[in-house]
């Protein structure tokens, strides 16, 4: 579904990705981690089409989308949930879920996918016509997923999932997240490696713009190197 082949990019005088290479296929769940400054970031605003690349290839179902433009991108089906979640504070819930139906395909299909979104999280039905702004930072977490689901996604693009959420909360997004459609693929963009590994079946760790070690998630978790470098054990 999704290729990144050998992608370099750099901005200004530093080159934030050397030869980044993954895969997500349909029905994965496919974690990229690392710290605050690995590029992980950067690698999502590249596949959106935020940031151009210098070298390298970017496909989606087969199709190069590095040179294509944010808008053409998200009609291909990548939808994105941006880190710090970036709901609109002044609209209502219910008027956030339908500006993620802007896709022609997507409002044919507004009252199906809001059913949807509404049963994978249920409080948010009961804040509906509540301002985006005053909800919890879980509930703008939960919000920001239904709006970027509201575009009928092939591929949903999770940035910082757990940023700033209490662990609990973040326990029970990624329990919902895993009843999402095998239609749907997830690409989770983690600084929490532990919750990451238990939620997903394979992982790529960066590190200063380059993929140090990738593989199933389940042996990352047991390796002794991971535990020491990454979960302080």
């Amino acid at each position: 579904m999704l290729v990144v082949h050998n992608v370099h990019l750099d901005i200004g005088e530093n080159l934030i990705l050397k030869g980044i290479s993954l895969q997500v296929g349909k029905g994965e769940r496919i974690a990229v981690l690392g710290a605050n400054g690995a590029g992980k970031t950067s690698l999502i605003k590249a596949i959106m089409g935020l940031l151009p690349i210098k070298s390298g290839q970017i496909l989606f179902n087969g199709k190069k989308i590095h040179s294509l433009p944010p808008y053409e991108i998200a009609e291909l089906g990548i939808a994105c949930v941006p880190e710090g979640r970036r709901v609109f504070a002044d609209m209502t819930v219910k008027d956030n879920l339908l500006m993620g139906a802007y896709l022609p395909h997507a409002r044919n299909k507004i009252k199906e996918t809001i059913d949807q979104v509404l049963s994978l999280f249920p409080i948010l039905k009961e804040r509906m016509n509540q301002r985006a702004g005053t909800l919890s930072g879980g509930e703008q977490q939960m919000l920001a997923i239904g709006r970027a689901m509201m575009s009928r996604p092939q591929l949903l693009i999770i940035d910082e999932l757990s940023l700033g959420l209490a662990p609990v909360v973040v326990q029970e997004i990624y329990r919902v997240i895993s009843k999402l459609s095998e239609d749907v693929s997830l690409l989770i963009v983690e600084q929490n490696v532990e919750i990451a590994l238990n939620n997903t079946n394979f992982a790529y760790i960066l590190e200063v713009g380059s993929v140090v070690r990738k593989g199933k998630s389940s042996d990352l978790l047991r390796d002794p190197s991971i535990k020491e470098a990454y979960l302080g054990m």
